[in-house]
């Protein structure tokens, strides 16, 4: 089976610039309802989800 594979791009901001149709569906979104959104207000709000995420991005 091929892998199911899904794109989205992050600005510096945390905001989402582009998710592909497989991101949307995957989430429970339309493409459209991703772009402008925090990236981080879709991760689990846990230390290993939310608070990770906010650290590994940092990073960068």
């Amino acid at each position: 089976p091929v892998p199911q594979v899904a794109y989205f791009s992050v600005g510096t901001d945390g905001l989402i610039r582009w998710a592909d149709a497989r991101t949307a569906s995957l989430l429970g979104y339309r493409m459209r309802e991703l772009e402008g959104r925090v990236v981080f207000d879709l991760c689990a709000d846990t230390v290993g989800g939310r608070v990770r995420a906010l650290e590994l991005f940092r990073r960068f």
